[in-house]
């Protein structure tokens, strides 16, 4: 149970690490140059919508790599469970990025692609490690 417990917030914390150095890379690339004031909500929607469509499209990426790599993490710590653990894993990451999403707007279309995906990536994760591991069994 404990080793479930922590492949699950390995798995997790790998994925977050992943998506906010590929999304700190996005922004020092096509992030833009003024500062906003946070609390004011019509100033951030201005702000976020502004955004050119190539950072938008390396958010994404950041979501799909971070999603793969939590997946695959979870059944590295712990193959036996590895499957179940990706999906949870998954599932976390989904609510997260559902929270961040719901905080700051974002246009529609990056809300469909960033939360449909991160749950079958975050298997496709553990299919990648689960071949990785039995290639040899399975030719």
């Amino acid at each position: 149970m404990a080793k479930n417990i922590l492949s699950i917030l390995g798995g997790f914390i790998a994925g977050v690490l992943v998506i906010i150095a590929i999304d700190a890379l996005g922004y020092a690339l096509y992030g833009p140059d003024e500062f906003v004031d946070y609390t004011d909500k019509a100033a951030i929607r201005l702000f976020v919508y502004g955004f050119p469509f190539q950072l938008y499209l390396f958010m994404c990426f950041s979501i799909f790599f971070g999603s793969i790599t939590a997946g695959f993490v979870a059944s590295q710590i712990h193959f036996e469970e590895g499957e179940s653990n990706s999906i949870i894993t998954g599932i976390l990451l989904f609510i997260s990025i559902g929270i961040y999403l719901f905080l700051f707007p974002h246009p529609m279309w990056f809300w469909l692609v960033s939360l449909m995906t991160c749950v079958p990536l975050s298997y496709l994760g553990y299919f990648i490690d689960s071949s990785y591991l039995y290639k040899d069994t399975i030719a």
